[in-house]
C-alpha cells in the first residue's frame, strides 16, 4: 500500500473509526492497480478478499466500503 494511502488507515485506527470509505483499489489489492482485465478490479473490491482489505477488516476491525455500501450500512 502506498504511504499516501497508509496515513488514512493509521488515522482511522487511532481515531477508532468504523470504516474507510473509498473506491481506491489500493485499499483492497494494490498489486492489481494496473490490471486492465474488464471487471477484475470491481470483482476484487466487491469480494472484500484483497490482502489489504482483509488485513484492515480483520486486524483493525475497520470496514473498507464504497459510498453505496456506506450509505446502507450507516443509514440514520
Amino acid at each position: 500500500m502506498p504511504n499516501d494511502d497508509l496515513k488514512y488507515v493509521i488515522f482511522a485506527d487511532h481515531l477508532k473509526g468504523k470504516a474507510i470509505i473509498t473506491d481506491d483499489i489500493d485499499f483492497h489489492e494494490p498489486k492489481e492497480k494496473n490490471n486492465r482485465k474488464p471487471g477484475k478490479i470491481d470483482s476484487i473490491k466487491a469480494s472484500k478478499k484483497g490482502s489489504v482489505c482483509k488485513y484492515i477488516t480483520k486486524k483493525l476491525s475497520i470496514n473498507v466500503l464504497n459510498w453505496q455500501e456506506a450509505s446502507v450500512k450507516f443509514k440514520a
